[in-house]
């Protein structure tokens, strides 16, 4: 159910392959993946739809990630490892010396919920754009920082299969 298995490097490579979906050289995702198909989610695996479509807004894998931040124009998510329950911690007698209460910080909450980045987990990257004809488009890749650094991933401006793509300059006016 991958769209693509590569790694998407940059946002050319991302419009390319939005390009390749428009002319019938990729399948987009047409539905939620299923539970058998999340487990088949591995470093490589691209994900694209057309948000009118398919009616999905909000992307569902069934993996933990951590906060949201940006890369360029892509949002970018760490996984991470199951929940670990803390122990009660230590009583504060004391406010911080930085001014908060010891109430603003969920890490000196009894049981509050932690969770570690997985030094060999998937790193998911996505990209949301709308094309100048007012339609909705994702993208979501996966992929390990292993995979990346030993070049393990096809780039799809590198792949020949999308060599004579041209994307028209009007049709992603916010990139």
């Amino acid at each position: 159910m991958e769209t693509y298995y590569g790694y998407v490097e940059t946002v050319l490579d991302a419009l390319l392959l939005f390009e390749a979906c428009d002319r019938g050289m990729l399948t987009c995702v047409k539905r939620r993946l299923l539970g058998e198909e999340r487990d088949h989610i591995r470093s490589g695996s691209v994900y694209i739809w057309d948000e009118d479509n398919s009616g999905i807004q909000r992307w569902t894998d069934g993996h933990r990630w951590s906060s949201s931040r940006p890369c360029g124009n892509f949002i970018v998510y760490d996984e991470l490892d199951n929940y670990k329950r803390r122990s009660d911690p230590p009583k504060v007698e004391h406010p911080p010396a930085d001014g908060t209460s010891a109430d603003d910080s969920s890490a000196l909450k009894p049981g509050a919920a932690r969770r570690n980045v997985l030094s060999d987990g998937l790193v998911k990257r996505a990209l949301s754009v709308c094309t100048a004809d007012g339609r909705r488009l994702h993208l979501v890749s996966y992929y390990t920082k292993a995979d990346v650094q030993r070049r393990a991933l096809n780039i799809p401006r590198c792949d020949a299969a999308f060599a004579a793509i041209k994307i028209p300059e009007s049709k992603f006016p916010e990139i």
